[in-house]
């Protein structure tokens, strides 16, 4: 299955390189792809950084806010928070350094860990519903989100053909890991109810209580909620119908459904 890694951009003062770094570090161990600047010169006007700073906080996903005493008091930093926020306020997130770096690093992994968990998005649904999964999966991955599930029937018949159960065991890990921060989406279609294997894997869902998406494109589902209502109880609170081609407004609520 694929997982994408996180692009993070820490916005931060140069005057905390020391603990900036160790934050890093403890990215880069987590297998995400983190971004630091330590440039003196940011104190000088220069258009030309600011905008190559720009296009460099455009090219990440999430945004972590480094916060002290000297980045509050930072004009550049400030400059920084105030472009991210232009752009996706709820995908910024922030450790105060002064704070947390007193209390150990295990509490800065444990803050690290919260972020990139928090991130992690499972999607069920049918082999057949392919190019509309990819749509949903292309939008999150641009606002920040980790995809994890996408091909879960071909990994399931891949492994039942080479008679490994490494793929198995791997959907039922990831299930428990999201379980825990993440979120899920399930995609609602007669293709979905007739796959015994992905009921198998929502019914895992549920058992570990994960919190999830019901997003609904099939007429006849749409309409009558048979299926539904027999498979999902009334566990649907969060429910959206989108067409058949999903629209920029429909990504948009489903984004937005994953960060209440």
């Amino acid at each position: 299955m694929k997982n994408d890694k996180l692009t993070i951009f820490l916005s931060h003062s140069h005057k905390d390189e020391e603990k900036v770094r160790k934050i890093r570090d403890v990215f880069e161990i987590l297998d995400c792809e983190p971004l630091i600047f330590f440039l003196k010169c940011l104190d000088d006007n220069n258009t030309e950084l600011e905008d190559f700073i720009k296009k460099e906080i455009e090219a990440r996903n999430i945004f972590l806010y480094c916060k002290s005493d000297n980045a509050e008091k930072s004009e550049w930093v400030q400059k920084e928070l105030e472009y991210i926020k232009s752009l996706d306020e709820k995908r910024l997130y922030e450790i105060d350094i002064d704070k947390e770096f007193s209390l150990g690093i295990i509490k800065i992994l444990s803050c690290i860990q919260d972020i990139i968990k928090s991130n992690k998005v499972f999607i069920v649904g049918s082999e057949k519903d392919r190019a509309l999964i990819k749509k949903i999966s292309d939008y999150l991955r641009n606002k920040g989100r980790v995809v994890i599930g996408e091909d879960l029937e071909k990994s399931f018949k891949s492994s039942i053909y080479n008679k490994n159960n490494v793929i198995i065991n791997n959907i039922v890990k990831d299930i428990k890991d999201v379980s825990k921060e993440g979120k899920f989406i399930i995609l609602c279609t007669h293709n979905l109810v007739e796959s015994k294997f992905l009921l198998t894997v929502i019914q895992s869902i549920f058992n570990n209580e994960g919190q999830y998406i019901a997003i609904i494109n099939d007429k006849e589902i749409f309409d009558q909620n048979i299926e539904l209502d027999y498979y999902f109880g009334n566990r649907t609170e969060k429910v959206i119908k989108i067409n058949k081609v999903i629209t920029n407004s429909q990504l948009k609520e489903i984004y937005n459904k994953l960060i209440e």
